[in-house]
């Protein structure tokens, strides 16, 4: 999480890249690794366990780290602070973190294992709305949280969640 932007940055400047582009890479190069690390080391016959737990980690430090390198590394100021910056990570973070919580909590953890596969087809569905969507915007924004709401109407009658 600060090796990466460190080295960014600096090839950036050996490149004389723009100031916007190195901010861009920067950005880019200090986000949390991703979740799919896990997947492919179970693919190919490794523990996953460690690194999910590292990924979940990085992605829970992910608000304080980044806003740090962009304060200390940034040349540009950005169109939003870095302390509203820092409260928006943290939100992004911590939401989904807390509805997790939530949910495992009112559904119960023998609930959510009975019906784990249904949750996980679930979230691929969901996965592939926001994927068409980013790819359509212009002709998809509209109906999203239709297609979710279906989506989540249809296995909450379904599974009895």
């Amino acid at each position: 999480l600060l090796l990466s932007p460190l080295i960014a940055w600096w090839v950036g400047i050996q490149l004389n890249l723009s100031p916007t582009l190195q901010e861009l890479i920067l950005l880019q190069c200090a986000a949390a690794p991703i979740g799919s690390a896990a997947v492919f080391l179970m693919l190919i016959g490794l523990n996953g366990g460690m690194a999910l737990l590292v990924s979940a980690l990085a992605v829970l430090a992910l608000p304080a780290t980044l806003t740090i390198i962009m304060a200390w590394l940034a040349q540009h100021t950005f169109d939003v602070g870095l302390g509203d910056f820092f409260i928006r990570a943290c939100l992004m973070v911590l939401a989904p973190l807390g509805c997790a919580v939530l949910i495992r909590k009112l559904a119960g953890l023998d609930r959510i294992r009975r019906h784990g596969a249904s949750i996980g087809g679930a979230n691929v569905a969901v996965l592939i709305v926001f994927a068409i969507g980013v790819m359509d915007e212009n002709n998809f924004k509209a109906r999203t949280d239709i297609i979710i709401s279906f989506i989540f109407f249809d296995y909450t009658v379904e599974y009895n969640l």
